[in-house]
């Protein structure tokens, strides 16, 4: 899969239906009580986790598959740093092992990538299978003939 990651910027539905208990509290009177409480105890309730590591949701050009030539073409880049892709199960490799998320930051205007501030390309390539978090190391100063930065490395991500 060819494919853009962004992280979700809109609310689960459990935050959702949260936010409409506490709406439908309105004025708070004395007999708001049981109303508070019940959004007090969904709040509680929520899951904390998924708010801190929400799912990703996918920005697509086209039909969300490359086909095997532009797949084929993007591996050719990287094949000299030890990652290869199997069109046949859709499976990219990194020295071997099943990659399950690759980051290639392509352009960048040298800012964070979780700073709010990052400007540029990036290509997000993942796969269901795979125990291996990868991403490359680019020299944005020199660009190559793509415009994008030359590709010096490609390292394994050990904040997974």
């Amino acid at each position: 899969m060819l494919a853009l990651a962004l992280t979700a910027c809109g609310k689960s539905e459990a935050a959702k239906a949260v936010d409409d208990m506490i709406d439908s509290i309105g004025e708070v009177t004395v007999d708001s009580g049981s109303a508070i409480t019940a959004a007090e105890e969904a709040f509680a309730a929520r899951n904390v986790e998924a708010l801190r590591n929400p799912s990703p949701i996918t920005a697509v050009a086209g039909d969300g598959e490359g086909s095997k030539e532009e797949l084929d073409a993007i591996a050719e880049g990287y094949a000299p740093f030890g990652v290869t892709y199997d069109a046949g199960v859709d499976q990219w490799h990194f020295n071997g092992e099943k990659v399950c998320f690759f980051r290639d930051v392509l352009t960048s205007n040298g800012k964070s990538l979780t700073g709010g501030g990052f400007r540029g390309a990036m290509r997000i390539l993942s796969s269901a299978e795979g125990t291996v978090r990868i991403e490359t190391v680019r020299d944005f100063t020199r660009p190559d003939f793509q415009g994008y930065g030359t590709l010096m490395d490609i390292q394994i991500i050990e904040d997974a």
